[in-house]
């Protein structure tokens, strides 16, 4: 799955650089830096990745498709939607949850610096975390 992803997301990164670089052709300006393109497909890589080992722990207890679908989803709104928990004091307990709006790419388009090795810290963590409940429940459970 984490190559599928990095793979899709590489194809679409691509496109985007020939779509820019035609661009900045046509109208002899300059709109992007190619390296900057390249950090933003590579934190949206690590937040899909990341949706989907969270989906991976569902799944290994899901009884269903579609509630392995739904509770993926969810999972991954809950994760989005994090930030939120700092400002309602009954959400605390979301602050033990991925934070998917540290990978957004809106910071690094407007010129400001993004930390990756300290993102990558914490995408690992998660990875370690989801992957290893994973491999827990997937092992504990009965077939």
């Amino acid at each position: 799955v984490m190559a599928l992803l990095a793979l899709y997301v590489f194809v679409l990164v691509a496109v985007l650089a020939l779509v820019i670089a035609w661009r900045e052709r046509e109208v002899a300006g300059s709109f992007f830096p190619l390296a900057r393109l390249l950090q933003a497909g590579a934190l949206v890589w690590l937040k899909l990745s990341l949706v989907a080992v969270m989906t991976l722990t569902v799944c290994t207890y899901a009884g269903s498709m579609l509630f392995a679908a739904l509770a993926g989803l969810m999972l991954a709104l809950v994760a989005q939607l994090r930030p939120l928990a700092q400002a309602a004091h009954g959400l605390i307990w979301l602050r033990v949850w991925p934070n998917l709006g540290v990978f957004d790419v809106e910071p690094l388009l407007n010129g400001l610096a993004v930390s990756l090795p300290s993102l990558l810290l914490y995408w690992l963590g998660y990875m370690v975390l989801f992957t290893g409940v994973a491999a827990y429940v997937c092992h504990q459970r009965d077939y």
